[in-house]
């Protein structure tokens, strides 16, 4: 495969496609430059290694750009095709081939001409070979030996002597006196988990629980009680403020509050009367 920068002038346009189309097919990359724009690719054809194929046709001797391809080019990367009779006379390392009349086909003289120039700028793809099969054996004997001789010598080495490490200070050596963020107790497992605040202050927000919860309290006479006070943990907001006011609320509670109470007062008044009689009646008052 080469790399070919095909230059000719107007008149040669056809015969550069045909060029192009058949080099393509035998896997050659080709770009074909015309006219006084083929000298922009001057300097990036001479430096990146292409083989110019200038094409002399009827009036390319006269145009200063074949000239200059002609003359300032690598003569050992050019190679000259005469479309036309009278191309210029130059110092050369390789004649014009002749290409006139040529019709277009692979098997003409011209054109077996013009493979014989290309064949030695021709970069073939070697494909690697695959590794010989006896260097891979080799080197699986390798392997298995290397292991064998690792087992061996483990085995004939003995207990490994390793040296004994010696204590660290760590969270069970440092006692209390050792500063600010040590452990409190000179073992962990002596260390007391303090109390927490639900154990030591009794919290009773008013909203959840109006009443006084009397079983709570310390043992003693009830003369010695005092009430216990209740801690606001925060402001009522709007809608409870707004319930607060509701009379139907109010009323609720007091017809709870009566419910309770009237059980209790039946409970302790006597009564010789069945029993539906019985909590029918009143409660009698507490005698003196």
């Amino acid at each position: 495969m080469v790399d070919i920068r095909i230059v000719c002038a107007r008149d040669a346009v056809r015969t550069a496609d045909t060029l192009r189309r058949l080099l393509e097919a035998e896997q050659h990359r080709v770009s074909v430059s015309i006219g006084r724009h083929s000298l922009d690719q001057f300097a990036h054809a001479l430096e990146s290694g292409e083989i110019a194929l200038l094409i002399w046709s009827a009036n390319a001797p006269g145009a200063h750009y074949m000239l200059e391809w002609a003359e300032r080019f690598d003569r050992r990367r050019i190679i000259e095709i005469a479309d036309a009779t009278g191309c210029p006379d130059f110092k050369r390392t390789a004649p014009v081939i002749d290409f006139v009349g040529w019709n277009g086909t692979r098997g003409s003289r011209a054109w077996v001409a013009l493979s014989e120039r290309l064949r030695p700028f021709s970069r073939v793809r070697e494909i690697k070979a695959p590794p010989p099969r006896q260097a891979m054996m080799a080197l699986g004997f390798a392997a298995a030996a290397a292991m064998v001789g690792a087992v061996v010598v483990r085995v004939h080495a003995g207990p490994a002597n390793l040296p004994t490490p010696e204590p660290e200070a760590d969270a069970l050596h440092v006692t209390a006196g050792d500063g600010v963020g040590g452990p409190l107790e000179r073992l962990p497992t002596d260390a007391v988990e303090p109390p927490s605040i639900e154990d030591v202050v009794l919290v009773v927000p008013p909203r959840i629980a109006p009443l006084p919860q009397l079983h709570v309290a310390p043992e003693g006479p009830l003369v010695d009680l005092s009430e216990a006070p209740h801690v606001e943990i925060r402001q009522p907001t709007l809608l409870e403020r707004l319930a607060e006011l509701n009379p139907l609320q109010q009323l609720a509670e007091q017809l709870s509050g009566g419910y309770r109470a009237a059980p209790a007062a039946n409970a302790t008044a006597p009564s010789n009367a069945p029993h539906g009689e019985a909590s029918s009646a009143p409660p009698s008052a507490p005698t003196k």
